[in-house]
């Protein structure tokens, strides 16, 4: 029977227009509608899975964020962040003996043995100024390389050198300055029994110091870019 306004009946049974669903030959996967993304497929992670290792996504908390640091590349990186202060301070101690100044003294023995001169080298002013100079910019290159550097990106020289960076535990984040500082009097504990601390890397599962476990940090395998 025909529309009295002219449209032209709906076709199948579907009394709203709608086509039905055409079945899938047997043994082949239902095809997604369009626009959805089925579930398993590459790109998007499962149930229950975080999705780490993709590009800009996070790691879950407490996961290490790359290989831990091995003991050699620590003694490295701080080897090679003593060896500027170290330097300047060996040149202000050469300028405070090579400015000397040698003077006699009369000394008296006590027991009755006379009196005899002996010349001595004492500093001089310019000299004790010229050095403390120097040892002033010694102490300076450790704070601010130590201290403040490797609170704040997690790399001294040493270790930005090396390709490994403090962080704190479970993260890519540097530790602070205020963090690191105290961490840098923590290793007190690393010297106290005969140097102990300083090796504990090599039995620790994180390759941690006793102050790495007392301030929460560990040092990864991590090249600054």
């Amino acid at each position: 029977m025909s529309d009295p306004y002219g449209q032209q009946p709906p076709s199948g049974n579907d009394p709203y227009g709608q086509q039905p669903p055409t079945h899938q030959p047997y043994g082949q996967p239902a095809q997604p509608a369009y626009g959805q993304q089925p579930y398993g497929q590459p790109g998007q992670p499962g149930y229950g899975q975080s999705g780490y290792g993709q590009p800009g996504q996070q790691p879950p908390w407490g996961a290490p964020v790359a290989p831990y640091a091995s003991w050699g590349r620590r003694v490295g990186a701080y080897l090679v962040d003593g060896i500027i202060p170290a330097v300047v301070y060996a040149v202000g101690a050469i300028i405070l003996v090579a400015t000397g100044e040698t003077v006699r003294r009369t000394t008296t023995d006590p027991f009755g043995g006379g009196t005899r001169i002996e010349e001595v080298t004492e500093p001089s002013g310019l000299g004790l100024g010229i050095a403390a100079v120097f040892y002033l910019a010694a102490l300076a290159f450790v704070i601010w390389n130590q201290w403040i550097r490797q609170g704040r990106t997690g790399y001294s020289l040493g270790k930005q050198a090396l390709g490994i960076k403090l962080v704190k535990d479970g993260t890519d984040l540097p530790p602070g300055v205020g963090l690191n500082i105290g961490r840098s009097f923590a290793h007190i504990l690393d010297a106290l029994p005969c140097y102990l601390g300083f090796l504990w890397p090599l039995f620790d599962a994180k390759n941690r110091t006793f102050a790495d476990m007392i301030c929460t940090t560990t040092v990864i395998a991590r090249p600054k870019v």
